[in-house]
């Protein structure tokens, strides 16, 4: 028996190339569309003028302030992702199709959402007629009706698509999916007040004023993070060292300010034009160093957040690891530890603050002085709140008091979804408990420490409420500092600026522990 081949015939060719080409210039349209509405939107906005002189600074500023930074990016994003898209299409992969159309689906609902929106508010209108609310929603009308076309031709042309695809682009596509929802509201709701902030932060924009806003751009940013550093050498000329003793005899050398001998001198006239002021000295090897910042409370406000975020971040994790592992035990009376854990979440952080304000009391009267002086621990009352060495020790304990239950929480799941099995394989290999906390516990938990890292840091980053309530203007940290300089000195622009830091230090973070626990490769 032969066993005849049959080639595909002309039409059915013709009906897949057809149907890739349609489907791929369908998605380069809706790409172009989306790059002309955006220069639509820039070129018909009235607020948007171009100047005389300053044309293209007065233009440029101007667009910021009515189109601004975020919207145009994602937008500009979307528009490559969809030309990528179509790309694929004419390539014809399953995995392009795939994605084509869930952005269908999703085009139809978003559509759709619009008309509603735009009917309910036409409705509204004082003295609007029928016509009026048909000829507001007709355009919304359209957008679903085209929508539901390509939704349509997306679904009869999948069959014409090949190829195989990876399981890590089928999980991609469905998270997104999965998120959609989320990202969409977080966008509608976020996007507007981050796009605010960040567009402030490039202008000297005064709080509650009506001061006419000029564009400064970066100088906000640069007055921030202006640091240098200076040498003094008391051998040079022109340079007055003094030379003191102290109450052990031992000689201590007074360098000048700089500023002033810089300003003696004649050199350097920017130290003193851009206000610099010394923030740290030190020696090295015969060397008198100084080192100066433009902005020398927001270094130390940066300096305070990091400290505090690295310290609360190692004790709380380690205290909330420990408690995890008691739970996951499985003891007698567990129930009960576990809703002991629960009292110092259920008290708020005002009402904790106030608890532990008493405690630290800095004389015989304060429950934690009287404790450890009644243990002999210490001998006289410590001023746990006002030492700046103690400072920051004292508020990372009241965190983790208060906290470290949500670390626990967080990262029981984890240890109750290690098979139990693996510990008793290990064990009957002579693995002893620290061996099988290092080599079972840790990779295991990996993915799950490095969720709670990301959490934590982001909340110990920005800390407000702690600071401000048990050592108010005392010592900075960065959000307090940003609070600070918009109520007190009434400079939105440059509390934007510190805001803005804010956030990408803690996306530094974030991205930091991504690669070093590689979380995205789990």
């Amino acid at each position: 028996m032969t066993t005849v081949q049959t080639r595909p015939t002309l039409p059915r060719l013709e009906n897949k190339r057809m149907a890739t080409e349609l489907i791929a210039a369908v998605f380069f349209l809706l790409a172009f569309a989306v790059f002309a509405g955006l220069v639509a939107w820039v070129a018909t906005t009235d607020e948007i003028v171009v100047g005389d002189a300053e044309g293209f600074q007065a233009y440029f500023w101007n667009t910021l302030r009515t189109v601004g930074v975020l919207r145009p990016v994602l937008l500009i994003m979307a528009g490559i992702g969809l030309i990528r898209l179509s790309y694929a299409l004419r390539r014809g992969h399953v995995g392009a199709i795939r994605w084509a159309y869930i952005i269908s689906n999703w085009l139809i609902t978003v559509s759709t959402v619009m008309l509603v929106y735009v009917s309910i508010n036409a409705s509204r209108v004082a003295n609007a007629t029928a016509r009026d609310t048909f000829a507001s929603a007709f355009p919304f009308m359209l957008l679903v009706l085209a929508a539901v076309v390509i939704q349509r031709w997306v679904a009869r042309a999948r069959t014409y698509f090949t190829g195989d695809e990876d399981i890590t682009s089928k999980r991609t596509r469905h998270a997104w999916n999965l998120l959609a929802p989320t990202v969409i509201v977080f966008l509608l709701i976020a996007i507007g007040p981050l796009e605010r902030v960040l567009v402030t932060s490039l202008s000297d924009e005064r709080f509650a004023s009506s001061d006419a806003v000029s564009f400064v751009g970066f100088e906000n940013y640069a007055r921030l993070w202006s640091l240098r550093i200076d040498t003094i050498n008391c051998a040079d000329e022109g340079v007055t060292c003094e030379v003191t003793v102290d109450a052990n005899g031992e000689e201590q050398i007074i360098y000048p300010r700089l500023r002033r001998l810089y300003d003696t001198l004649g050199t350097n006239p920017e130290y003193g034009e851009l206000r610099y002021r010394e923030f740290f000295e030190f020696d090295l090897r015969g060397t008198h160093y100084v080192l100066s910042a433009r902005d020398t409370e927001f270094v130390g406000a940066f300096i305070t957040s990091v400290y505090y975020t690295i310290l609360a971040t190692i004790f709380q994790l380690s205290v909330g690891f420990a408690i995890a592992m008691v739970l996951a035990a499985r003891l007698r009376g567990i129930g009960f530890m576990r809703l002991m854990m629960l009292v110092p979440m259920a008290i708020p952080t005002l009402i904790a603050t106030q608890f532990w304000d008493v405690m630290l009391r800095p004389d015989q009267s304060g429950l934690i002085n009287s404790a450890l002086m009644g243990a002999g621990l210490i001998d006289a009352p410590q001023q746990w709140l006002l030492n700046p060495a103690l400072q920051v020790p004292t508020l990372v304990a009241v965190i983790v008091w208060k906290e470290a239950p949500i670390v626990a929480l967080l990262l029981l799941p984890g240890l109750l979804a290690i098979p139990r099995e693996v510990y008793q394989a290990a064990a009957i290999d002579g693995a002893n408990r620290w061996q099988r906390f290092m080599k079972i516990t840790l990779p295991m938990m990996r993915p799950t420490i490095g969720v709670v890292l990301v959490l934590r840091t982001m909340v110990f980053i920005r800390v407000f409420d702690l600071f401000e309530i048990l050592v108010g203007r005392t010592r900075f940290v960065m959000s307090t500092y940003a609070y600070d300089v918009l109520l007190q000195r009434q400079q939105l622009g440059y509390a934007s600026a510190v805001s803005v830091t804010i956030f990408i230090i803690a996306m530094m973070f974030t991205i930091g522990y991504m690669r070093t626990l590689r979380i995205d490769e789990v």
